[in-house]
């Protein structure tokens, strides 16, 4: 029901790249907080969100920018055109599973092992979601999205699987954007999952000195 994380995420694409340290806190299925910090430790960044209202004061404007949660706004923190809810499975080391009309099985052989390959195939047939698991455990050890027969548009990897409170978590998620060329990463230092969270954690008011907006029109990017 609530997980909270630390470590570090990394984003980069052809025109950016960036690196912070990151605290991470979220209630399911729409209460997430993510802080970011620089190498210096100074706060860059604090994103507050649920299912009425994304905030984001950014520190180097000096500017609380406040907006409707969507997955455009959300995108311009975590660019993967994600709703609320599957930002939040996806930070917690989950895969979100889309609408899907047919699934279908069969073992998979390669040169790192024996994997579990379902493949869920999207309504109108177009996209197809193919989820890479390990035999016995079923822990996800990628997943890649794509039109049937072509190379992927997207690819989600797990790693660093750890034994926590009695489930199994990946404290390594990395998502490629391949048609982009952007990749994103979390790398998880500590991991806990279903701590006690006040719900004074996912509002954000605005701090003395700081201009309150409305989030910019969206030119793309992050």
């Amino acid at each position: 029901q609530s997980f909270a994380g630390r470590g570090r995420l990394r984003f980069k694409d052809p025109w950016s790249h960036y690196s912070f340290d990151v605290n991470v806190a979220a209630i399911r299925p729409d209460r997430l907080r993510v802080q970011a910090f620089d190498l210096m430790g100074r706060p860059v960044m604090v994103l507050t969100a649920n299912h009425e209202e994304l905030s984001l004061l950014d520190y180097r404007q000096a500017t609380l920018y406040r907006g409707a949660a969507t997955p455009e706004n959300l995108s311009r923190f975590l660019p993967l055109n994600l709703g609320l809810e599957d930002v939040i499975t996806l930070l917690a080391g989950q895969k979100p599973l889309g609408l899907f009309v047919r699934a279908e099985v069969e073992l998979d052989r390669d040169f790192s092992g024996d994997y579990w390959r379902l493949e869920l195939i999207r309504p109108g047939e177009q996209l197809v979601d193919r989820i890479w698991m390990v035999p016995h455990s079923l822990k996800i050890s990628r997943s890649e999205i794509g039109p049937p027969g072509q190379e992927p548009w997207f690819r989600l990897e797990f790693s660093n699987y750890q034994d926590l409170a009695g489930q199994s978590a990946p404290l390594h998620i990395f998502l490629a954007d391949l048609k982009n060329k952007a990749e994103t990463a979390v790398v998880y230092e500590e991991f806990r999952i279903d701590p006690a969270l006040p719900a004074t954690l996912f509002s954000l008011p605005s701090p003395p000195g700081i201009k309150v907006a409305p989030f910019p029109e969206h030119a793309g990017g992050s």
